[in-house]
């Protein structure tokens, strides 16, 4: 698991937690779509 001292979170306490539970946000290499991280941001930007 990572800490907040982690490379994989820069050092701060991550805001959220997405999984991919039914495999809607990967393909069949497991890899996302580059547009998610923008399309994440929005949704949190919206509340």
């Amino acid at each position: 698991m990572s800490t907040p001292e982690s490379p994989l979170t820069n050092g701060q306490r991550p805001s959220m937690l997405i999984c991919d539970i039914d495999g809607t946000l990967t393909d069949e290499h497991y890899g996302l779509h580059p547009d998610l991280p923008e399309a994440f941001r929005r949704l949190e930007a919206a509340g």
